[in-house]
């Protein structure tokens, strides 16, 4: 009996060593955790921290204080249950979120750490750490990240885009296609160092297609000192060149324009720096609308030269158009040609070609070759937009080869006759008959030129004739012959002016009697033939005296 006794005690302190082993081998209480952030975004405001606690004793519960401490970065770090005490009952596992809550803009890390206090078992610690990492912007936001760009403006950069000047049919920010656009940006440097080697880039971009209307472009680079600021300008135009087929713009306001300017401040960091800006554009497409483009004109034309004409004439509207035609007109010229275009699809286009003649008798000045484009109806075509005629002109010039007056030297004929003199020292007078042929009514000025060497001046009387087409009239021309000219054949020429220009020139020949070298023609001078003459009177009288008196003697 005293054996079985002895037995049964060392069996119960063998099963109690046994369950206290058992015991000793259970944590009586687990925190693990679930989740938690290895990194986020600084301006994401919190994140969350999940963790399991579980109670494995045999004590029907037990409460468990949670406190926190964040050691690194600042923050609040708050439990989903509220109350930081927490009641566990064995083999229940207990899931509870922390919220750390940090002020945003941080860098660095956020680190802590989160313990449990239960009031049966071990303290535990779950330490946490999430990176602050700085968030890259959508680039349609900030352009200056587009493409691996820069984010950030340390040297305090400013980019301002201008009002557009718009060549085309649109204006300011609303443009359409074949538009010619220069856009001035202002890039101004508000820091307190010099930026260098400033690089402008820009381009147009459909937010609706997410695609490059026009590819990002760059500008000359530029630096700016401290306070200072630059103008630049480009020009972009919505023609067939661009990144896109001109068929698939859409009406709309979804376009936008981007600059940016991206330099190198000089300081001890070299960092870089960059400024952006945008515009919102809106592409307007017209239903029906054609238009000429690139068109080809020479500069310079002489008068009686061929005037080549070379266009394309594009259907911008987004409807198909019949029968289209271009007429090409100058009144001053005498031109007026129509152009049979015929069908075009919508954003299709047609070459047209032309010629015409610049009449011989053009004046030689700038004028203008006005172009209109017609619809089906034969008017021209106007725009919805703000009520523009698709209407064109070139300005050119007629230079060369041109008769002012309207008239050839086969237009004037001259006939000149002898009236009186001839003689050295005398007046010589000539008639001179002039006709104009031409088919036009024309002022003429008549001279006389060439007889420099034997006369010493001449009269017309009238200098002036206007004379309708087949027309004739006389001029008397005199000249003042010379008192030493040499006997002989002498030649002038008698000349038709009209507006600067000679139309007419006739050579006259004419005899001329020189005055006798001595005798008595020296000694009375311009009298001595009257003189001659009283002489030979006295001679015969006195011949006729003494006859007399000798048949009287006898």
């Amino acid at each position: 009996m005293k054996n079985k006794i002895l037995s049964l005690v060392f069996a119960g302190i063998f099963v109690f060593i046994l369950l206290a082993g058992l015991t000793a081998a259970v944590d009586l209480f687990e925190m693990n955790q679930v989740s938690a952030p290895t990194s986020i975004s600084n301006d994401a405001g919190s994140f969350d921290v999940v963790f399991n606690i579980k109670y494995n004793g045999v004590l029907p519960s037990i409460t468990v204080d949670l406190s926190s401490i964040v050691s690194t970065g600042t923050g609040i770090v708050t439990f989903s249950d509220g109350p930081s005490d927490i009641t566990l009952t064995p083999g229940v596992a207990k899931e509870v979120t922390a919220t750390i809550t940090f002020n945003s803009g941080q860098t660095g890390s956020i680190a802590g750490t989160i313990t449990a206090t239960p009031s049966s078992g071990d303290t535990k610690n779950l330490p946490f750490s999430a990176e602050l990492t700085v968030p890259v912007p959508d680039w349609r936001d900030d352009f200056c990240v587009y493409d691996e760009g820069i984010n950030g403006n340390p040297g305090d950069l400013r980019v301002s885009i201008g009002s557009p000047t718009v060549t085309g049919f649109g204006d300011d920010n609303q443009w359409l296609p074949f538009d010619s656009v220069e856009v001035e940006v202002e890039v101004s440097n508000r820091g307190d160092d010099d930026v260098d080697n400033i690089e402008v880039e820009w381009g147009l971009y459909d937010e609706q297609a997410d695609e490059w209307v026009i590819e990002v472009d760059r500008e000359d680079d530029i630096d700016l000192s401290d306070g200072d600021e630059e103008t630049l300008a480009f020009t972009l135009t919505i023609d067939d060149k661009m990144d896109i087929d001109l068929e698939d713009l859409d009406d709309g306001d979804h376009y936008v324009l981007y600059v940016r300017a991206t330099g190198e401040v000089d300081n001890d960091d070299n960092n870089d720096s960059c400024a952006t800006d945008r515009e919102d554009i809106e592409i307007v497409i017209e239903r029906d609308f054609a238009m000429l483009q690139d068109i080809q004109t020479p500069e310079v034309v002489q008068c009686g030269g061929t005037f080549d004409f070379a266009a394309d004439v594009w259907n911008i509207g987004s409807r198909n158009q019949d029968e289209i035609t271009v007429e090409i007109f100058n009144n001053d010229l005498g031109i007026n040609q129509i152009i049979d275009v015929g069908d075009l699809d919508s954003f299709d286009s047609k070459k047209i070609h032309a010629q015409f003649i610049v009449p011989k008798d053009a004046e030689e000045k700038s004028y203008y070759l006005n172009m209109e484009v017609h619809d089906e109806d034969e008017n021209v075509y106007v725009n919805d937009f703000n009520d523009d005629e698709s209407i064109a002109n070139v300005l050119f010039n007629v230079d060369g080869g041109c008769s002012t007056s309207g008239l050839t030297q086969e237009d004037v004929s001259l006939d000149a006759n002898l009236v009186s003199g001839g003689e050295a020292g005398q007046p010589l007078v000539i008639k001179a008959t002039v006709t104009n042929s031409g088919d036009k009514t024309a002022t003429l000025v008549i001279g006389a030129a060439g007889f420099g060497g034997w006369a010493s001046g001449s009269i017309a009387s009238p200098d002036t004739l206007t004379l309708d087409s087949g027309e004739s009239a006389d001029v008397l021309l005199t000249l003042n012959v010379n008192d030493d000219a040499v006997s002989g054949d002498n030649v002038f020429n008698i000349e038709v002016v009209s507006q600067g220009e000679l139309v007419a020139e006739q050579p006259v020949s004419v005899t001329i009697t020189g005055k006798s070298s001595g005798g008595l023609g020296n000694i009375f001078g311009d009298n001595s033939f009257i003189w001659i003459f009283v002489i030979v009177d006295i001679i015969l009288i006195a011949i006729i005296i003494m006859v007399a008196l000798r048949v009287s003697k006898k």
